[in-house]
């Protein structure tokens, strides 16, 4: 079984109210993003398998990234995915940080991640403006929001860089 079709499975089946062609759509990002060279909705709709002109692929990631039902099934997606990465992990190390999200540095991700071999697996990302780092609030709500998603069971080592305190 692909990693895609593992995928689709596991969202399928824990976020039952996706539909399907939204579900198909992501899938084709997933599957996309793993053969570009970046991930960018350009990117991804040049990536995408099928006959279709590529103008008509990147129109379709670019809906995809703003369709409003997608972001509120967001929080079911990282679920999902975080709850299936530590069914088997009792004690996970999680990182945490701030980084720049664009070039111009206006726009800041705070992202809690799972190291594996020498990379890191997202769990839960946020994205927020220039002047929100170091925030306590939203660092605070960070940490519920990561909470709520995590398996009851389980009880995280976080490492956090110095910017998040």
């Amino acid at each position: 079984m692909s990693i895609i079709d593992l995928l689709h499975s596991l969202l399928k089946e824990k976020v039952p109210g996706i539909h399907a062609t939204r579900l198909q759509a992501l899938m084709a990002a997933v599957q996309a993003g793993l053969k570009g060279a970046s991930v960018s909705i350009t990117q991804l709709g040049r990536s995408l398998s099928g006959p279709a002109y590529i103008k008509h692929k990147i129109k379709r990631m670019d809906r995809l990234a703003g369709n409003y039902h997608l972001n509120s099934e967001r929080m079911e997606i990282y679920g999902a995915m975080t709850r299936w990465l530590l069914q088997s992990l009792p004690m996970p190390l999680i990182l945490i940080g701030w980084s720049p999200l664009t070039t111009d540095q206006h726009q800041q991700r705070l992202r809690a991640a799972l190291p594996a071999g020498g990379r890191s697996v997202t769990l839960y990302e946020e994205i927020h403006p220039v002047k929100k780092p170091g925030n306590r609030r939203i660092q605070q709500r960070f940490l519920r929001s990561l909470q709520a998603l995590l398996p009851a069971d389980v009880a995280p080592i976080i490492v956090a860089d110095s910017g998040f305190r």
